[in-house]
């Protein structure tokens, strides 16, 4: 992307300011047509609800239970599996976490416990905090910053 200017980019948030106004105007326009429609079919769109949401709530409480079900049963077994039934998959699945090196062990391998070996080693803060109490734990902490772009509509 080509570098901007102070200028060319006071000039581009304007646009958008400008555009997301449009929008918003146009989603207004928007919701008062469908307000306007609800409010002439209202009726006419209760009866729909009427006739389907009990037969969708009793399925999609049926169908909770079952996945209750199943999700303990694989939570119980605790080993990988898969089982295919008419078109879903319930499924154990290994995942490997995070890997973790326990300081200690870290400690004992480094010979030489130079800058580099200090640079690797961080502190769990709420850890430290109960350990040490947070107010040592401010004291002794940095707290680095950093600036997050945004842009946001003021009006």
């Amino acid at each position: 992307m080509a570098k901007m200017t102070r200028a060319e980019v006071r000039e581009t948030v304007g646009k958008w300011a400008a555009l997301s106004f449009r929008i918003r105007k146009l989603e207004d326009a928007k919701g008062k047509a469908v307000k306007t429609f609800n409010d002439a079919h209202g009726a006419e769109l209760a009866a729909i609800d009427e006739a389907h949401d009990p037969k969708i709530f009793a399925l999609t409480s049926e169908r909770a239970v079952l996945e209750r079900q199943v999700i303990a049963w694989l939570e119980e077994y605790r080993k990988p599996v898969t089982i295919d039934a008419g078109g879903a998959t319930a499924a154990n699945v290994e995942k490997a976490g995070n890997r973790v090196l326990p300081p200690q062990r870290f400690f004992d391998y480094c010979k030489e416990k130079n800058g580099q070996f200090w640079e690797c080693v961080t502190i769990a803060i709420g850890r430290a905090d109960a350990f040490l109490g947070k107010q040592a734990v401010t004291e002794l902490s940095d707290k680095p910053t950093k600036i997050e772009a945004s842009l946001t509509l003021s009006k």
